[in-house]
Parts: C-alpha cells; structure tokens; sequence
C-alpha cells in the first residue's frame, strides 16, 4: 500500500482520548512519524533508515523489507495455535511500514544494543530522553519513553519492546545497569511467548531466575472469598469473579486475565510474569489486589459493597 493511501486510513478518524490524557501504544503514531521522517529528509523511509543509522552501526543485517542489501536466508513464518502451525495470513510490510517492517538478525541485535550503551547515534541527552518516561497531563509518569518499555524486572531496571506480525513474534529487553542484553526473534506469531522467554532468559543472566509456579487446588468458597470490584491507584476499575477453579480479572476496554492460584492468597498468570495477590485485613477480611508484572506493582483497593436484603 502506498504512503498516501496509509495516511488516508488515519485521516479523519476521531481521538480515542485527549492527548496527554493517558498512555496507549499506538501504530498510526509511528506511521505518521515515518511519514515525518520523509517529508524532512527528502528520501524513502527505508532509505533513509538504511543510511542514517543501519550502514553507520553495521547493522548490514538489518533492513525496512524491500530494502535488504544482502540475498540472505530469511525464515519462513508460520501461525501457532495450540501447538499446531499452520501458513500464516499473507501481510505487505508497506501496511506495517514505520510502525514496524523490520528484519534483523540476533547478531545485529546485538550490535544495536552495543551502540546504545556506548552512546552512538545520538547526543547523550537525546538518549536520555529515550528512556525517560513521557509524562501525562496529570504529571504522573508513563512507563514508556520514545519507542521503549520502561519498567522493572526482577527489581532491576529493564527497558524492553515486542512485536508481533502475521508468522513472526519478538522481543529484547534491556538491563542496562547489568549489561545484559536479551533478543528472541521467533518465526511464528500465535501461542509464541517470546516476550516469556526473553524475561527469563534475562533473569537467569542477571542471577535472580523466575520461579515456576504450580497450580494448586482452592475451594471455590476460598475463591468466590476473592470476588469484588477493585479500584487501581492508577484510576482503573477491576473486577474479579469466580471462573471455575481459577478467577478471572477484568478491566473495561482490556481483555479478560485468567489467573490461577499457586497459593492461599497469591495467583500468576499462564505464559507471563505477571502475578495477583490478595491482602487480608487483621480481620481476615480481603481488602486489596496486589498486580506485579515485571516487578512494578499496582495496588487496587476493594470496593465495599452493601447487601440489599428483602425487606
């Protein structure tokens, strides 16, 4: 699809929420930017991609699709769905184009990252600001800066970034106060964890592996114990209802969270690192969800309700 026509797409369409307003990964903003980068710089995007920062690094790997400058082998990329693969749907990476579109090695990867800790490319404080977070209008801090993940893992700072296209799934996460560096590039999108893999992977690297958490067996009066309305201090509304022998968590305008018991109190979520605890008051009585994921927690205090008996 051509740039025009992508921009098209956008065009019109209405806000989802007052800029500033609260924080939402957004494609159409990196399409635009791309769209930036060729009114300014009077080239193609992957051209100018190519010339200003993959040649200058070494990156000879690493390309905007159409673009490579080497006949390399280039994966084939499948569709996972329960441990089954299958073709995946046909994508042109022009309808990806800045917001994605990229090819790359684990090699050049690397040398990516090299780049970055020695503070090439760009001005010192201009790195900075790349992992800053961007702040709302509220003053309250975001946890992504320009084009990174801005959070915790294993009580370290991590900065990391995913993505995932028709047959193909990544992930790289940074800790970079340890060095270390992480990428997982995997040739099927679908039920791949890569952003799994590669937190573990970086966990193991910095000496403090995650736990593997067994399910274990509540009474479902012990679960419906945990069932309430729950509000987030970042402002959000949870609810969380019996589902079985599990519980689910749901959050307006977000999917569904199965969470699974691995103690009395405490559950974790299949594929993730993500983890749910429950607080009890001196009373016994549960008064707060505890939600970690990559170390950052997220406090959420029970709603009182009232039982309306008939009179």
């Amino acid at each position: 699809i051509a740039l025009p026509d992508l921009l098209k797409r956008i065009k019109g369409k209405s806000l989802d929420f007052m800029p500033g307003a609260r924080f939402e990964y957004s494609n159409s903003n990196y399409v635009l930017l791309g769209a930036i980068i060729e009114k300014v710089s009077g080239e193609p995007y992957g051209k100018f991609m190519e010339e200003r920062i993959f040649m200058p690094l070494g990156l000879g790997n690493t390309a905007y699709a159409g673009y490579e400058r080497a006949a390399s082998m280039r994966a084939k990329g499948y569709d996972a769905d329960n441990g089954k693969y299958s073709k995946p749907k046909s994508i042109s990476m022009s309808m990806a184009y800045a917001a994605g579109g990229l090819v790359s090695t684990v090699d050049d990867l690397a040398r990516w990252d090299a780049a970055i800790a020695s503070g090439k490319l760009l001005k010192g404080e201009s790195w900075q600001r790349v992992f800053s977070p961007a702040r709302l209008q509220n003053g309250e801090p975001s946890n992504y800066g320009y084009g990174w993940g801005l959070g915790k893992l294993q009580g370290v700072t991590e900065y990391s970034h995913g993505g995932e296209i028709y047959g193909f799934s990544s992930f790289v996460a940074r800790l970079p106060e340890q060095g270390i560096y992480v990428a997982v590039l995997a040739n099927a999108s679908g039920d791949v964890t890569t952003e799994l893999l590669a937190q573990r992977v970086a966990a193991v690297a910095l000496g403090k592996p995650v736990p593997h958490y067994r399910k274990i067996t509540l009474s479902k009066s012990t679960l419906e114990e945990f069932a309430g309305t729950y509000h987030g201090d970042e402002g959000t509304v949870r609810t969380v209802k019996r589902d079985g022998d599990h519980l689910v968590v749901e959050r307006s305008g977000a999917p569904k969270v199965e969470i699974f018991p691995y103690s009395d109190s405490a559950f974790f979520v299949r594929d993730s690192l993500s983890q749910a605890e429950f607080v009890r008051d001196p009373q016994g009585k549960v008064v707060e969800l505890l939600l970690t994921r990559n170390g950052n927690v997220t406090r959420n205090a029970r709603v009182a309700t009232k039982k309306w008996w008939p009179l």
